[in-house]
């Protein structure tokens, strides 16, 4: 399924498919602009005794990059998303039980860890596990006028190095960097992500921005239950 939204109103269009693994209970592929990440689920499952929990699920996160191994910043989206995972699924519902989530990344042209949150929302739907909520990412840049950027597309200039369009792709020229996540019920922010320089009034503005952009990724998500309720 997608979406394609207007460019005045500063989001990238949107695309999605579900049940696109077949070894996994849940999956999800999606796609904003230029950016692509698949998501996994599978659980509960039977845990290790060094995990074991009598109350509640043990839910581990793998995020893998694009290419070589995972570093330094892989493992700290990878906690950012286990975060995000134990906040919105009842793991209660499943005591001495794992979830294993994985998100692999495919391609980033921005907001690659927004979209790595929304597809692993759409893996956990997918897998059937219960939710309290979902969760919708939106990621924002502030440019070197101080102007707000909802969404942006990240182009690498085609003479780089892989190595030097990497680097590029997450730069871009912006001077603070803010990944917002709201959840369905009451739109509150449940996580957020920043990096670089900016004011407090910057950041309330970019929130404001964010969460009445989240709105959009909600309406996406109410459409793809559509979709496939009606295919099943």
């Amino acid at each position: 399924m997608e979406i394609d939204e207007d460019r005045n109103n500063k989001m990238r269009a949107i695309a999605s498919e579900l049940n696109i693994l077949t070894r996994s209970d849940g999956s999800a592929i999606i796609t904003q602009g230029g950016s692509c990440c698949i998501a996994s689920v599978n659980g509960p499952l039977e845990v290790s005794p060094a995990n074991i929990d009598m109350n509640k699920a043990y839910v581990e996160v793998i995020y893998r990059p694009k290419c070589g191994l995972p570093g330094v910043n892989e493992r700290y989206k990878e906690k950012i998303v286990k975060s995000l995972c134990e906040t919105c699924i009842i793991t209660q519902l499943y005591p001495r039980t794992q979830i294993t989530v994985q998100a692999q990344e495919m391609d980033d042209h921005g907001g690659l860890l927004a979209c790595a949150i929304n597809a692993v929302n759409l893996a956990i739907m997918n897998s059937g596990l219960e939710m309290k909520f979902h969760m919708a990412a939106i990621h924002c840049g502030l440019d070197s006028d101080d102007n707000l950027n909802i969404d942006p597309e990240y182009v690498p200039k085609a003479n780089l190095t892989f190595s030097r369009i990497q680097r590029s792709s997450r730069s871009q020229n912006f001077k603070g960097n803010f990944t917002f996540v709201f959840d369905s019920t009451k739109k509150s922010l449940i996580g957020v992500n920043t990096d670089g320089k900016f004011t407090i009034q910057q950041y309330n503005e970019a929130q404001k921005l964010c969460k009445d952009a989240s709105r959009k990724i909600f309406d996406f998500y109410r459409e793809m239950v559509k979709k496939y309720a009606t295919v099943l």
